[in-house]
């Protein structure tokens, strides 16, 4: 027993002494240097990569900025499209830009016929925004007379006082009935539009489109004359188009028959307003015939010899005779 208690109090001993001297060691400064430096070698090695990595992504963000710098210095905003209005500045097809000063009319453009020319449609134009068909004088806009065409208008289009809309060129003896004239807007007549001219030879179909509803109107127009049976064709969903006719209006240059093709939509037809009196225009307006004599009916359009209250406009390169007494024009 008391071996033992020996044997512990000198394990006691000893582990008190080890104990001390390791506090000691420990104390000493040298070693809080090496703890330091092992901590600070272990740390770094552990951290480099990561802050490798940080001064590569610092120079690359430098870099990046340095260069949208220099670019936003030089940068210069692309032009928006800006929608122009062309013009007709004298007679040709609607392909050439000589016929327009240029430059041929592009999507979006409003195009004007201008008083005084005949522009011919020869290709599918662009989708307009709007078309107008003379300024009050004169002004021609046909479609040729050997390939059906396709002219497509957003907006509205407008056949002017003394304006004229055509199926094809007079004389041409054309048979291209299905030329076709799109229009997402409203089609307003105050002049003549012959979409079954050279005795019904020739023919273009009207097609109304778009969620709008839209007006056609030819209350005080000259003259209205159209195709039979798809005449004009309805295809505007749920909307309405208005019909508000008057003036001399024809199917067929006289010839009974139904226009209307209702594909979708709506139709209303307002009661009809006071017929102005026809208004006969000379074929070489439209074609290059030297007139003819008043009398004879092939030398004005739609063969109809000018009497009554009609105005009559005369193109200076044409030549027409007075071989008769005529009514009070």
């Amino acid at each position: 027993m008391n071996d033992c208690l020996r044997n512990i109090s000198n394990r006691m001993s000893r582990l008190k002494n080890e104990v001390g001297s390791l506090i000691c060691w420990i104390a000493r400064p040298g070693f809080v240097v090496l703890f330091l430096i092992a901590f600070a070698a272990t740390l770094n090695a552990q951290l480099r990569p990561a802050l490798s990595q940080s001064m590569a992504f610092a120079n690359a963000s430098s870099r990046f900025a340095a260069q949208l710098n220099v670019y936003s210095k030089n940068y210069t905003a692309p032009d928006k499209k800006t929608f122009a209005t062309r013009t007709s500045v004298k007679n040709g097809n609607w392909n050439n830009p000589k016929t327009w000063g240029g430059t041929v009319p592009a999507a979006g453009d409003d195009v004007i016929i201008a008083d005084g020319t005949v522009v011919t449609i020869d290709v599918n134009p662009p989708a307009l925004s709007s078309l107008t068909i003379g300024q009050g004088k004169s002004g021609i806009l046909r479609y040729e007379s050997t390939i059906a065409h396709t002219l497509s208008v957003t907006g509205d289009v407008t056949v002017a006082e003394n304006g004229l809309f055509i199926s094809a060129p007079t004389g041409s003896a054309s048979e291209v009935t299905k030329h076709l004239l799109v229009i997402g807007g409203n089609l307003i007549n105050y002049g003549l539009l012959n979409f079954s001219a050279e005795n019904n030879s020739s023919g273009v179909l009207v097609e109304f489109v778009g969620p709008d509803d839209a007006l056609f109107d030819f209350s005080n127009a000259t003259y209205t004359n159209l195709r039979r049976d798809s005449g004009i064709i309805i295809n505007k969903g749920t909307a309405t188009l208005n019909i508000k006719p008057g003036g001399v209006f024809e199917i067929l240059t006289g010839n009974p028959g139904d226009f209307l093709d209702r594909i979708r939509g709506n139709l209303k037809v307002e009661e009809a307003t006071a017929k102005k009196p026809a208004q006969r225009i000379l074929s070489n307006i439209i074609s290059t015939t030297t007139g003819g004599a008043w009398t004879n009916p092939a030398t004005w359009i739609g063969n109809v010899v000018p009497g009554g209250t009609d105005h009559v406009i005369i193109d200076p390169a044409a030549t027409v005779t007075v071989d008769a007494d005529t009514a009070c024009l």
